[in-house]
């Protein structure tokens, strides 16, 4: 059989746009995926609305499960306006409370760095004057993208690998809109798990629809591994753990799946630290800072929360208008709780 030309696929892209568009509303998530996968034998589960690698996560009731097809479709849509607070990182500085999240140092717009007020900063000075930052992109997802900087004997260290000032300059200048801010120190139970990466935790939150309130859907912990260095994502390899909503302690983590078959976990595989049955210090306090927060943005209905606990608190590392659900639900559908569904 030939091998299609890049004309070829330019073509059949050009045809797979124009059938998503002329579809009906219901069947165009079920076209882009075709359109992106071209496997006809995944059809039956992106019939049920799932991409068969995570449909392999689910166990139980189907019905307990919001499926990929609503989610990707439907959910985004849930905070309308206002999930520029939530996709913009820029923006999400400035709305929410700042004593919740890691200092603001400076902003990159077009390879120049800057405060927030617009004055001109040196990388290297503004860099040898924090410590310790992190640079991500504004419009960033799932840790893409993502800079850890710090000064080092010769120059600097870039997620672990040092570079010349003159590398550094380059890298900042080849940057448009993003942020800079200060690194947050986590507190020593999630340094002893994983000490090289900032590990995370999830908190999902809604709003309940009778009075508005805010309420705590779920709660995931996020655990780096060498594989997902610098970031604790488990889609780059890192390990959850579903936290209890009533006591904070972490349940047995879960290693990013393979053929579809989750690997349990009590202790992370390469420090050997416990996992399972760990709690979160402070955990109530934690709770309620977040369910705070959510109410001083009262526009949001639909978040999670990515946060840092540390010594002295949480801090907030950025919210997520389209949360991931795949870690989330394959420790349960979380339409199991009526507010949810």
């Amino acid at each position: 059989m030939a091998t299609p030309t890049p004309t070829r696929h330019r073509a059949t892209g050009k045809l797979w746009h124009v059938a998503i568009a002329a579809a009906p509303a219901r069947q165009r998530w079920l076209l882009s995926a075709l359109a992106r996968r071209r496997n006809l034998r995944e059809l039956p589960s992106l019939l049920r609305g799932y991409y068969p690698e995570i449909e392999a996560l689910y166990v139980g009731d189907g019905r307990d499960y919001l499926d990929e097809r609503s989610r990707e479709s439907r959910s985004g849509r849930i905070n309308g306006p206002a999930s520029i607070f939530l996709d913009d990182k820029l923006a999400f500085h400035l709305a929410m409370p700042a004593d919740l999240l890691p200092e603001l140092v400076g902003i990159v717009v077009d390879g120049r760095l800057s405060t927030p007020d617009g004055q001109g900063l040196n990388a290297q000075e503004a860099i040898t004057r924090a410590g310790r930052v992190v640079v991500r992109p504004i419009g960033g997802r799932k840790g893409r993208g993502l800079l850890f900087i710090e000064q080092a004997p010769t120059g600097f260290r870039v997620n672990g690998q040092t570079v010349s000032v003159q590398q550094l300059e380059k890298a900042i200048s080849d940057f448009d809109y993003h942020i800079m801010t200060l690194h947050v120190e986590q507190h020593s139970y999630a340094q002893e798990i994983f000490p090289d990466t900032l590990n995370t935790l999830r908190l999902l939150m809604m709003r309940d629809p009778t009075d508005g309130e805010p309420f705590l859907a779920a709660a995931l912990h996020r655990f780096g591994t060498t594989t997902s260095v610098p970031v604790d994502n488990w889609s780059n390899g890192g390990i959850i753990g579903a936290v209890d909503l009533g006591k904070g302690v972490i349940g047995p983590g879960a290693i990013n799946p393979e053929g579809g078959k989750l690997l349990w976990l009590s202790r992370h595989p390469e420090t050997a630290a416990q996992i399972e049955g760990v709690r979160v210090p402070q955990w109530g306090r934690l709770v309620d800072t977040m369910l705070a927060a959510m109410r001083a943005v009262p526009m949001t209905r639909y978040v999670g929360w990515d946060v840092v606990q540390t010594p002295d608190g949480p801090r907030v590392i950025e919210g997520n208008n389209l949360p991931d659900l795949r870690g989330t639900q394959a420790q349960g559908g979380i339409l199991r709780d009526p507010r949810v569904a």
